[in-house]
């Protein structure tokens, strides 16, 4: 096992590496992770009440079937790749030309 290493403070009140990574970093993680499952929960309902309303709807608007569930599944595909679109901080990251604004 590897021995922990210890930074020295070279400016007062300055934390260690080690010790700046403690509960920030634990909040932050949390949030992303409660960030990503409540947006998987409000994707899965979105889809489950489009799917439910689907034969109220082509009734509605008096399609067939075939249409209404062709247009639910463009609504879906849009979002997908809405979603999926590469975003420019993303693209610069993966090239390395990313810098720090500030």
């Amino acid at each position: 096992m590897g021995r922990a290493v210890s930074y020295p403070s070279t400016i007062a009140g300055m934390a260690s590496p080690n010790e700046s990574r403690g509960a920030s970093s634990t909040k932050r993680i949390t949030a992303a992770i409660v960030s990503v499952l409540s947006a998987m929960v409000l994707v899965v309902l979105d889809a489950a009440t489009v799917n439910v309303a689907l034969p109220s709807l082509a009734r509605s608007f008096h399609v067939t079937a075939g249409s209404a569930v062709a247009v639910v599944t463009a609504y879906q595909l849009g979002l997908v790749m809405a979603f999926c679109r590469p975003r420019p901080s993303v693209k610069a990251a993966a090239t390395g030309a990313y810098s720090k604004q500030g």
